[in-house]
């Protein structure tokens, strides 16, 4: 096999290929763009082919061959079309193509089997201006655009260029001898090899050399833009508008962003006032679909956008618009619209390669947004910081101003905070010098085992031990007495992590209550003499004054007829005062008994105990006209014995000191009060100077003679301790012969 044979073959198979690939492609997706595509290249190829099946067969068919011509001729004017897609094609340059494909086809339908040289030439003409002006086009849209569609359209104008050049150098052999036409055939083949790869590469390149070119293009784009990012989307957005119509070879772009408050697509373009398209929910256009959708998507203008999108794209003679959804793994920042004059030749391509932009794109904006996240956050944190170590020195400062024991442990009883009182008495330097050390580094090993097993247990329930005192023997020999409470440490999730505690210094308490039992063992050997007094008082006391008493009186009934007046009124007298001293002794007896007496509280009712002595004394004395009044249903809760005789000695004096009114009223009641109730004896007898009130309620205090109203002086000191034992007062008030009221509480 010859080079040129080789050449011939390769050729065949090129153009083949190119052929099927862009049919396969028509099929795939039934579109006018990819008819157009698939036209150029099954007519370029559709003579090879009839070459190549007429060589296996053996035999040649007139007809085929005369069919693959007319396809061959078809060529520049499918050409044409695809060019139309970089630039408009003006009418007359149509019209023009149109002809001279006419004129071609009737040539080669008339003719015989050879062309005339005018014929010829005229088919070279029109076969080579339209390449030329078709490859015109390429080369003015691969300089107006960039990314693939610059590469491809490179490609194309390569092999458009080549393929005039050889329909017109064939043109121009027909005139040279044989000889010369063998020696520049491998050249042409050559040729038209390389037209067939670039139309190849340009038009249905493998998928390898497209991801190359957009890794290019991107490689390119984030160069460009390196160190122009800034942290606010518009920029962002602005420098991605200008790639992306730059990369696709788009008259303008523009970015959609949802506003969610307006709930629809807010969309601004370079140059243009921006305006909002339709809502998600009331039947959604193309924009709002691919936004929803997450899915980039060629739309058509204006049968699929709103009217206000559809008005920016024609104002620029758009037709078609590119729409990528500018998104990445966590966030949906905006979509990128692309305008285009025409449907694109390489749809998928220019997708993918506008995809790659806007997913950078929006990792940038992420990784920005996440810097000022990070910002915020390392913010935050150092505000934290500040206030934990404010927290911190606060609570250092609380606890070391703190007279009291702190510390915190964790869960293995070390400690990881201390006061400074607690850090003095361990008999260290400094608060900070204990962390890490246990109770089993200062105290002996019982007491330290004691305290971590109670802190254990703080930490196994969750409940506090509050009021534990013990006897602490501190590093330096010291002996103190401590209560101490004892609470679980909890973390921000509420889980234990150790303890926290406080023990207060009670030595000083404890010692007084070391004194104060000892006074009270005193008291009560104190108290037992003062009952063998009393008993013996009483006893020895008695038996003399009744000697006294009852002699006097025997003497006075045997002899008193032989005794002169004086004598009788000596004994008289002698046996008064033994009776006092007798009542005396009696009265001290009984405050003795009050002053000892236990408090059993009860139910008591003050009314029905003051009637009762009210009856009594009206009995005793018969004769005396008193008016009792009485208040119903007082009740406390006391003891019933001692207050019965509180108010017998308080009635009985109301008895006794209005004695000399002709007409006598004692009242016993209660007044309401916000705080206890207050209960009073009043009476209308002779009253009182208040300037002596203060020695009313004191023993063997007396504000009048025995000659006046006889009495001891100790009735109203037991009443008044009767009222405190109860947790209450008495007090009085009056005026000289303007009666009295004693008031009391419980």
């Amino acid at each position: 096999m010859t080079l040129a044979e080789f050449l011939t073959l390769l050729t065949r198979l090129v153009f083949t290929l190119v052929a099927l690939v862009t049919l396969v492609q028509w099929i795939r997706r039934r579109d006018a763009t990819r008819l157009d595509i698939a036209a150029v290249f099954v007519s370029l190829s559709l003579s090879v082919m009839i070459q190549g099946l007429e060589q296996v067969i053996g035999r040649q068919f007139p007809w085929l061959e005369k069919l693959g011509t007319f396809a061959l001729l078809a060529h520049p004017y499918f050409l044409l079309r695809i060019a139309h897609y970089f630039q408009p094609v003006r009418p007359w340059v149509r019209r023009a193509a149109l002809l001279g494909l006419a004129v071609s086809w009737a040539a080669i339908a008339l003719s015989g089997a050879t062309l005339a040289p005018a014929l010829t030439l005229v088919i070279v003409a029109y076969f080579a201006s339209v390449e030329i002006y078709a490859t015109l086009i390429f080369i003015r849209g691969a300089f107006s655009t960039s990314g693939i569609t610059r590469q491809r359209l490179r490609l194309a104008s390569l092999a458009s260029g080549l393929l005039a050049g050889i329909i017109l150098l064939a043109g121009v052999l027909v005139a040279v001898p044989e000889q010369l036409r063998s020696a520049l055939s491998p050249i042409i083949q050559a040729l038209a090899l390389l037209a067939g790869l670039s139309y190849y590469l340009g038009f249905a390149p493998p998928r390898w050399l497209s991801q190359t070119w957009q890794l290019t293009e991107l490689h390119r784009y984030l160069r460009e833009t390196s160190g122009h990012w800034a942290r606010v989307p518009s920029v962002t957005f602005d420098h991605l508008s200008k790639a992306a119509a730059r990369a696709v070879g788009g008259i303008a772009a523009a970015i959609a962003v949802w506003d969610f408050e307006a709930n629809h697509l807010k969309i601004d373009a370079p140059g243009e006032p921006a305006w909002h398209v339709d809502r998600l929910e009331a039947q959604p256009s193309a924009l709002s679909m691919s936004w929803r959708q997450r899915v980039p998507r060629l739309v058509e203008i204006p049968r699929e956008v709103p009217a206000e999108a559809a008005a920016w794209a024609q104002g620029m003679g758009a037709q078609s618009l590119l729409i990528v959804p500018v998104v990445s793994g966590s966030h949906a920042w905006a979509m990128l619209i692309v305008a285009l004059r025409h449907e694109p030749l390489f749809v998928e391509d220019d997708l993918n390669l506008l995809s790659l932009l806007a997913g950078q794109s929006a990792i940038v904006l992420d990784y920005a947004r996440l810097l000022d996240d990070v910002k915020l956050a390392n913010q935050a944190l150092e505000q934290r910081a500040r206030e934990l170590s404010q927290a911190n020195s606060l609570l250092q400062t609380l606890m070391d101003s703190s007279p009291d024991h702190i510390y915190f442990k964790d869960e293995h009883g070390r400690f990881i905070r201390n006061s400074r009182s607690q850090a003095e008495m361990l008999g260290l330097p400094d608060s900070a010098a204990a962390i890490g050390k246990s109770d089993f580094d200062f105290f002996p090993a019982g007491h330290a085992q004691r305290s971590f097993t109670e802190e254990q247990q703080v930490m196994r329930t969750g409940e506090p031990l509050v009021g534990l005192e013990e006897r602490v023997q501190w590093p330096d020999g010291r002996v103190t007495w401590v209560s101490t409470t004892k609470m679980p440490l909890l973390d921000h999730e509420g889980r234990v992590i150790g303890t926290f505690g406080i023990s207060r210094d009670i030595t000083a308490r404890k010692e007084a209550e070391d004194r104060l039992e000892q006074s009270n063992v005193q008291l009560a050997s104190a108290n037992q003499e003062l009952e063998a007094f009393s008993y013996s008082v009483s006893h020895d006391l008695r038996a003399p004054l009744r000697s006294i008493d009852g002699f006097s009186q025997a003497f006075l009934e045997d002899y008193g007829d032989k005794i002169p007046a004086e004598g009788r009124s000596y004994l008289d007298r002698t046996r008064a005062a033994a009776q006092r001293m007798a009542a005396l002794i009696d009265d001290l007896l009984a405050l003795s008994r009050v002053s000892r007496a236990n408090v059993d509280r009860s139910a008591v009712d003050l009314s029905g105990i003051a009637a009762g002595i009210a009856a009594e004394l009206q009995r005793e004395q018969p004769r005396r006209q008193v008016e009792f009044v009485i208040a119903p249903g007082m009740s406390v809760q006391g003891d019933e014995n001692l207050l019965r005789i509180a108010l017998q000695n308080l009635l009985a004096n109301a008895w006794k000191f209005t004695s000399k009114q002709p007409t006598a009223r004692i009242e016993f009641g209660i007044q309401p009060s916000d705080e206890a109730a207050i209960f009073f004896v009043r009476d209308n007898g002779s009253g009182f100077d208040m300037t002596y009130v203060d020695k009313l309620f004191g023993a063997f205090q007396r504000l009048h003679s025995n000659e006046q109203f006889p009495g001891t002086g100790i009735g109203l000191a037991t009443v008044q301790r009767i009222f405190r034992k109860h947790g209450g007062r008495a007090w009085a008030q009056g005026a000289v012969d303007q009666g009295a009221t004693f008031y009391f509480t419980l």
